[in-house]
């Protein structure tokens, strides 16, 4: 896991700029205090020299231009490494393929870079490396860009392609990684994190105040290449992008569309086939050369990931060595200190804990939300933050985690509701009031709860049919309340109303504290897989996830038919009594935006970042 820069100038970079793009560089030492590498581009002949940035192998020769020679450079490729895979110098970006002069600067891992090593070697090619970047390289020399869809990883790249003297960047299918960009007069900036454009303040051209609103009002954000600063973009997901260096125009385009077409499958082979696709995800991400981790919450996800990444260490013997890592809140809201000690009491290895409260400070909470680069809609994510820093106190740098179930297999409360409609319309009303009871029971909920959120959705579904939407001002949760199936729905909460926030947080967390978080869940097989499972083999006599349940039966049946849904839950309540009764924050800095601040974490969290990013 890594920080790039990419900057492009039609007339060429100054001492001014390098040293800017030093300082961004810096900004950004937690994604990579493993080395560091700038090089200054001609794309015009593909001439390039690299620049001393403090952190250089001893191998990598460094030039010390002056300003007249730093004009005939127009592009800037920055990094910074965290080393997982092949810890020597063999690993130093940005890289250049020896066979063709191509140079890449890239953030993530691809999984399966093995195999296609192996496939390449084959071919003919020769590495010199045990690392994916060279993988990719030559990967992308053989198949173009027809690469990256023989990728499964996570990956915002940017290669420098000599012979056109363009540049092709990506991301990955899901934007589990993050890149950002911006456009302004003669120049192009791509960076890892927002907080990297604080330095070129050309690019900040003011908040972007409607999508604020539109976070504070209905707690979406990542949804789409929006950000909270006007000019400035998410790169957009399962996209490749041409930046033509000479005229500096960009192009995007798709190269992976998710399929939620349904299939006919039996239940026994779904199982066999799930089964086979998470161990297989598992044991892909299990490969690094530093240390390894599950995080634990005590739900379904998480623990499944663990119970299958401790049995293939099992197998090598090496059991002992994984850690696991938990938030607890003995005796508070969300306590699942009990699922937690019923999951690991009958295993061995090394079980770590950490308390929000008593980790918490207003000081803490303010540095989260500079690293995080965005205000959050909860407490969830300051617990997460938390979570990542018990875990480099460890020294682990590798953690494995549970998210994307709940969007791929149905485990929100709003499934089932959808569900539930579902059914209604088909006129499939004994399977509905069936389906509808169980629910009930198993949640200890009201009959009448269930039966209100359905004649609501009912309600809705109508209103769409005739052209009564909802009033939304970016259409994001109008098409999410009015979707019109289970895997409708599920779609949105992964492509753009929970996952994206979700992904962008985890990343902000865990490489705060210089660590790579892997999602097993989010293995594209695994996804295009649960999507493509018909209505009941995710939901069933009332039981969400119903296919992961029945599939890990090696876990607790206190774990594995689990009724109540927490996520990864705090005790919010408390912290924000304690932040209000204490004045912690300066709520004026949202009045003064024209918003009206009012008493809830969102506008908690907004003042904080507006102090930070004022």
């Amino acid at each position: 896991m890594c920080g790039i820069l990419i900057h492009i100038k039609k007339e060429g970079f100054s001492k001014k700029d390098l040293n800017t793009a030093l300082e961004s560089l810096s900004i950004i030492n937690h994604r990579g205090p493993d080395g560091d590498g700038l090089i200054l581009i001609n794309s015009n002949n593909g001439d390039f020299r690299y620049i001393n940035s403090g952190n250089v192998p001893s191998h990598i020769h460094c030039s010390n231009l002056n300003d007249k020679e730093l004009g005939g450079y127009n592009i800037l490729m920055g990094h910074k490494r965290l080393s997982i895979f092949d810890l020597s110098a063999n690993g130093f970006q940005p890289m250049i393929c020896k066979k063709t002069g191509n140079i890449i600067v890239y953030n993530g891992e691809i999984y399966n870079w093995k195999d296609i090593r192996k496939e390449l070697i084959s071919k003919g090619y020769t590495f010199s490396s045990e690392t994916d970047t060279e993988v990719i390289l030559a990967a992308y020399d053989y198949w173009g860009e027809e690469c990256f869809k023989r990728f499964n990883g996570m990956w915002a790249l940017a290669i420098f392609d000599k012979v056109s003297g363009n540049i092709i960047l990506s991301g990955d299918r899901f934007a589990v990684k993050p890149l950002f960009y911006s456009e302004i007069n003669n120049e192009v900036l791509f960076v890892s994190e927002i907080k990297q454009f604080l330095v070129y303040r050309n690019h900040i051209r003011g908040y972007n105040t409607k999508l604020i609103n539109y976070f504070l009002k209905e707690g979406l954000i990542n949804f789409n290449e929006e950000t909270f600063f006007s000019g400035i973009y998410r790169f957009p997901s399962s996209e490749i992008s041409l930046l033509l260096t000479r005229e500096l125009k960009l192009s995007f385009k798709k190269y992976y569309t998710l399929n939620t077409d349904q299939i006919k499958l039996s239940e026994e082979d779904a199982i066999q086939k799930f089964r086979y696709l998470l161990n297989d995800a598992v044991e892909l991400r299990l490969a690094a050369d530093v240390p390894v981790g599950v995080a634990v919450s005590g739900g379904l996800d998480s623990s499944s990931i663990f119970a299958i990444a401790y049995n293939q260490l099992k197998g090598q013997g090496k059991e002992r060595f994984l850690n696991t890592f938990s938030v607890i809140a003995k005796k508070e809201e969300g306590d699942e200190s009990q699922y937690i000690e019923a999951l690991l009491k009958d295993y061995n290895c090394k079980k770590n804990f950490v308390s929000i409260i008593d980790d918490f400070s207003i000081d803490d909470l303010k540095q989260h939300l500079y690293m995080h680069d965005f205000p959050t809609v909860s407490a969830s994510f300051y617990a997460d933050y938390c979570l990542s820093r018990l875990i480099k106190r460890c020294n682990t740098t590798v953690v494995l985690n549970g998210q994307g179930a709940d969007e791929v297999f149905a485990g929100y409360h709003h499934h089932f509701y959808k569900y539930a409609v579902s059914l209604f319309k088909q006129l499939k009303f004994k399977l509905y009031k069936e389906q509808v009871n169980a629910f009930n029971e198993i949640k200890g909920f009201d009959e009448s709860k269930v039966k209100s959120a359905v004649r609501s959705e009912l309600i809705i579904h109508l209103k769409s049919l005739f052209g009564k939407h909802i009033t939304d001002d970016y259409g994001c949760a109008r098409r999410w309340i009015e979707s019109k199936s289970l895997n409708e729905q599920m779609k949105m909460d992964f492509l753009e109303a929970t996952i994206p926030n979700y992904l962008a947080s985890n990343d902000r967390n865990t490489m705060t504290f210089s660590l790579e978080s892997r999602h097993p869940f989010m293995d594209y097989r695994i996804v295009e897989f649960g999507f493509s499972l018909p209505d009941h083999l995710k939901i069933d006599k009332g039981f969400q996830k119903v296919l992961i349940r029945k599939a890990m039966h090696e876990l607790p049946d206190s774990i594995r038919w689990r009724k109540d849904k927490m996520g990864f839950t705090t005790p919010e309540k408390k912290l924000m009594k304690k932040i209000s009764e204490e004045n912690l924050i300066n709520k004026s800095l949202v009045e003064n935006i024209g918003i009206k601040f009012k008493e809830d974490f969102k506008y908690y969290s907004l003042a904080i970042w507006l102090e930070k990013y004022k």
